[in-house]
């Protein structure tokens, strides 16, 4: 089952009221600015990885994981996270968003 919730790449205004409330200024930037370096079909593809039903990582999505950085990757998964459907298992998402992580930087380590 595929989750249909909105990707990390598309953080909009609309999206940062509601962040805003959790989330003050710079940080809310901060997460704008990381979302919109990943293209809504990765945003989707890490979504369901980390939080849906999906098993495997392409290449294409791997790249722009590893190119927004781990810091902006974990800020994502943490804002997501913490959202009232994911937060009873905050640490599981956490644990598979390095998992994620890790295995894309091995596609690249090879």
């Amino acid at each position: 089952m595929k989750m249909n919730q909105p990707a990390f790449g598309y953080i909009d205004d609309e999206n940062l009221v509601r962040i805003t409330g959790k989330f003050h200024g710079g940080v809310a930037v901060f997460l704008k600015n990381c979302a919109n370096t990943i293209s809504k079909p990765s945003g989707d593809k890490v979504f369901n990885y980390i939080f849906g039903d999906e098993k495997s990582l392409d290449y294409d999505t791997c790249s722009e994981v590893t190119g927004s950085g781990k810091e902006c990757n974990d800020a994502l998964v943490k804002y997501a996270a913490e959202g009232p459907m994911f937060k009873a298992n905050y640490d599981f998402y956490l644990k598979r968003a390095m998992t994620l992580y890790n295995i894309c930087l091995a596609v690249f380590m090879d």
